[in-house]
C-alpha cells in the first residue's frame, strides 16, 4: 500500500515537472514573439532564483522530517518492545500469585484437617478417660477437660 502511494507522489511529482516545463516553453515563444526578451529573462532569472532557494529549503525541510520519522519509528518501536515486556512481567507476576494463593489455601486446608483429626483423638482420649472412670471409678487427669475445651475454643476461632 505504501509502494503504491509512494509511485503515485512520484508520478504526481513528474507531470507537475513536465507541466511546468510545457507552461515555460509557451512563455518562451510568446516572449520571442514579442519582442520583449531581455525583460522576460530578467523575470526568469530572478524568479529562478527564488525557486531555487525554496527548493533548497524544502529539501532541508524534507531531509529533516525523513529523520525525526526515522527517529519516531525508533522510539515507537522501543516504547512497543517496552510494553511488550511489562505485559509479560505482568502475566507472570498474576501467575505467581495465583500459584502462591492455591499453596495458601492448601496449606489452610490440610491445617484445618489436622486439627480436626487432633480434636477427634482427644475425644477419643476423653472418651475413653471417662469410660475408664466409670469402669473403675477413678477419676481421670483434670488437664484433659481443660485441653479439650481449650482446642476447641481455638478451633471455633479458626
Amino acid at each position: 500500500m505504501q509502494l503504491a502511494r509512494q509511485d503515485r507522489r512520484t508520478a504526481e511529482d513528474n507531470l507537475a515537472g513536465l507541466q511546468l516545463q510545457h507552461k515555460g516553453l509557451e512563455e518562451l515563444i510568446a516572449t520571442l514573439k514579442d519582442g520583449k526578451g531581455a525583460q522576460k529573462v530578467a523575470e526568469w532569472h530572478a524568479k529562478m532564483g527564488e525557486i531555487r532557494l525554496q527548493d533548497l529549503k524544502l529539501n532541508r525541510d524534507v531531509t529533516r522530517l525523513k529523520e525525526q520519522v526515522v527517529f519516531l519509528e525508533n522510539l515507537v518501536g522501543q516504547h512497543e518492545r517496552s510494553i511488550s515486556l511489562l505485559e509479560e512481567e505482568s502475566v507472570m507476576t498474576a501467575r505467581r500469585h495465583e500459584e502462591r494463593q492455591i499453596q495458601w489455601e492448601q496449606r489452610e486446608t490440610e491445617l484445618e484437617r489436622l486439627v480436626d483429626r487432633m480434636e477427634r483423638q482427644q475425644s477419643m482420649v476423653l472418651d475413653a478417660a471417662v469410660k475408664f472412670e466409670e469402669a473403675t471409678g477413678s477419676m481421670p487427669d483434670p488437664t484433659l477437660r481443660a485441653v479439650s475445651a481449650g482446642c476447641k475454643g481455638r478451633a471455633n476461632r479458626l
